[in-house]
């Protein structure tokens, strides 16, 4: 069951039509003390970012090798302020209560012991003048934001066969809801949309200054925009207003990435987005993700109606949970209309969770990477 990084591009590419690779986003940290009581060995070899600063992974890169499925790959390049916002304000202990501010700057309060949600209090960016200070922090020299051994790091990336590299960029959404909160950023739409253009406008040059040198050093297979910017109804934010604001700079992010050599460019989001699809489309993008069942997102359809997009995703993780006849299920549900297009690779619509067992997603798994054979029967 050949599941490789080369395999993964054929199949973005349209080159293999006749076969499945398997991608996953990540397991919660849950899944893994789950599966390591069910089986899955504790004793792996080091993974290709063991104690590299900046890496954006799961807990243990090495149980995607073990497992025969691919992972995002993604450059350890920090894209958050530096130095780091992060600070503690005020701890209670009496209330189990901490007041801080995350890396971002952002004021929450959390849980001093014992995991928890946290409260989301105020956030660093309200006007231009803040916008101003506040983007000093990311003009400082690329080499301050790759980790020290870099070219030891980048020449791991580059060797390894089973992690799909990516280069991660916060979206032209995500970003300014990252720093000005939810409300605050749809607000500012119509209370002050200069300050959001000259955020996403100074967001693409610091992508353009600072993503050139690790992207000429590894040669990622995929540009990977983050946004999460849809709930289960649709999107946050208006196609009208995408197409006014984002569109341009979305545009511009893609072009850069094809600049460099990069044509597989995916956005990421969460939620019902089939009315941004053509909208990110048209910027260039050619790859989306996860595709929540539970928002309506249907990927038997979608595959059909836009043929020139990757569609990585859409497989119900609630279901694969069920056992072997749900997988059986689930899996005769999308597989045999999106198999031969050439444009879907199979993967849960989101983090695989805690209640999908060992032996159910090896199943899965299996299932997804011999499906070719049964297929030509």
């Amino acid at each position: 069951m050949n599941n490789s990084r080369e395999l993964f591009r054929n199949c973005y590419d349209g080159k293999c039509k006749d076969q499945f690779c398997l991608f996953e986003q990540g397991l919660w940290p849950e899944t893994y003390d789950r599966w390591y009581s069910e089986g899955l060995p504790k004793n792996l070899p080091d993974n290709v970012f063991k104690n590299v600063e900046n890496a954006i992974v799961g807990q243990t890169t090495e149980v995607y090798e073990y497992l025969n499925i691919l992972w995002p790959c993604y450059l350890p390049i920090n894209y958050q302020p530096v130095p780091s916002q992060a600070k503690v304000l005020e701890d209670d202990e009496a209330n189990n209560v901490r007041t801080c501010l995350d890396a971002w700057g952002t004021k929450l309060k959390t849980r001093i012991h014992g995991a928890s949600l946290p409260q989301y209090l105020d956030w660093p960016v309200k006007s231009i003048s803040d916008w101003e200070k506040y983007n000093e922090l990311f003009k400082c020299p690329v080499e301050k934001r790759l980790p020290k051994n870099w070219d030891e790091v980048a020449g791991k990336i580059r060797k390894q066969t089973h992690g799909v590299v990516f280069v991660h960029a916060i979206g032209m959404f995500a970003f300014p809801r990252e720093v000005m909160g939810l409300e605050s950023l749809l607000m500012t739409f119509f209370d002050n949309p200069a300050l959001i253009e000259r955020m996403l406008d100074d967001r693409l040059e610091y992508y353009f200054r600072t993503y050139e040198k690790p992207i000429k050093d590894t040669n990622p297979d995929v540009a990977f925009i983050w946004e999460d910017m849809s709930y289960v109804h649709g999107p946050l934010l208006s196609p009208e207003f995408c197409r006014q604001y984002l569109l341009p700079r979305y545009k511009k992010l893609c072009g850069f990435f094809k600049d460099m050599g990069i044509t597989r460019i995916i956005v990421d989001s969460d939620g019902d987005v089939k009315s941004l699809i053509p909208i990110w489309r048209e910027a260039g993008v050619n790859g989306m993700l996860p595709f929540e069942v539970k928002a309506h997102n249907n990927v038997e359809e979608l595959t059909e109606q836009f043929p020139d997009m990757v569609f990585i995703g859409g497989i119900d993780k609630h279901e694969i949970a069920k056992g072997k006849d749900a997988i059986h299920k689930e899996l005769n549900r999308r597989l045999p209309k999106t198999f031969g297009r050439g444009n879907y690779i199979p993967s849960l619509d989101h983090w695989i969770p805690p209640d999908i067992s060992f032996s159910d997603y090896c199943y899965y798994r299996d299932s997804v990477l011999n499906y070719h054979k049964n297929a030509k029967k």
